[in-house]
């Protein structure tokens, strides 16, 4: 009796330390550097910073979410051309690197897997948080959907310690590229 005991007991150390240390899958790896390239690109390109990462990635890739934070004021057309493009760009260089595509569970990486959220904030002032309304405040790209949202603060001038979303406009992520693709035609029109 006392044998078994000491058994089952080592099974179960042995069990919890080998968990402890159990090595990070290489896909989780692969992923990583995949976002850091195109955080840095994003950065450059919009001035995008990365606020925080993750995803599903227990067995394989099921989806990857990265947010982002931006210091500008934007209307819901011009940030619409910042989250289809950048969403674009992360569905192209996922589906495009060949580490990472054996481990997709879905390939291509569509705006299911993918999702992005940009939180616009005010320039002046970081304390106040995210810019007001009219200008969108927060951006979510998930699920094919893309929400747009301001930031309703507090007619007294209080400051609201969260922010007080109201959804302004939501669209298709196919609606939203063809509504970029409809503007960039009128720009290029206007050029002419």
């Amino acid at each position: 009796m006392n044998n078994l005991r000491s058994k089952v007991v080592y099974f179960v150390l042995i069990a919890v330390f080998s968990g402890l240390t159990a090595k990070e899958p290489d896909y989780c790896r692969y992923v990583d550097e995949v976002t850091a390239r195109y955080t840095r690109e994003m950065k450059e390109k919009y001035g995008l910073i990365l606020e925080g990462s993750g995803g599903e990635f227990l067995y394989d890739i099921q989806s990857v979410s990265l947010s982002f934070r931006l210091y500008e004021k934007y209307s819901v057309d011009q940030i619409r051309v910042i989250i289809v493009n950048a969403e674009k760009r992360l569905m192209q260089m996922l589906n495009d690197d060949k580490k990472i595509r054996p481990y997709l569970r879905n390939f291509p990486v569509t705006p299911v897997n993918a999702t992005i959220s940009l939180s616009c904030h005010d320039l002046l002032d970081d304390d106040r948080g995210l810019v007001d309304a009219p200008y969108i405040a927060f951006t979510l790209c998930v699920n094919g959907k893309v929400f747009y949202r301001v930031n309703l603060r507090d007619p007294s001038g209080w400051k609201i310690n969260y922010p007080n979303y109201k959804l302004v406009h939501q669209e298709t992520f196919e609606e939203a590229c063809s509504r970029v693709e409809q503007q960039a035609g009128m720009q290029k029109g206007e050029e002419r």
